[in-house]
């Protein structure tokens, strides 16, 4: 086929994504029939051990771990301690207009 170039280049430029877009395709090893085989060719290729994998609580540990840096549960106070959730109290109506706010809080 011959074009013009006004034309190569319009049909060019269709390919082009827009900024902060990402094509994302997937084929050869990464393909999804055969992804677990090929990489596990890939790494014996390469001499590369696989990561362990981490069951569901362990991956969420490292996820907070990555986003806070340390763990939330931590306790503010002594900074040893681990919190945690011994129950939730039910949301409860505010009080009637013209009487003061309660000024102290209970923490269980």
């Amino acid at each position: 086929m011959t074009l013009d170039a006004q034309e190569f280049v319009r049909r060019f430029v269709q390919h082009i994504l827009p900024p902060k877009l990402r094509r994302i395709r997937h084929y050869g090893f990464l393909s999804n029939r055969a992804k677990s085989k090929a990489l596990d060719n890939a790494r014996r290729a390469l001499q590369v051990k696989a990561q362990q994998k981490r069951d569901k609580a362990q991956r969420r540990e490292a996820a907070i771990q990555r986003l806070f840096g340390q763990n939330p549960n931590r306790c503010a106070c002594c900074k040893t301690g681990t919190m945690q959730r011994i129950g939730i109290l039910p949301p409860t109506r505010a009080p009637p207009k013209g009487e003061q706010d309660l000024e102290q809080v209970i923490w269980i």
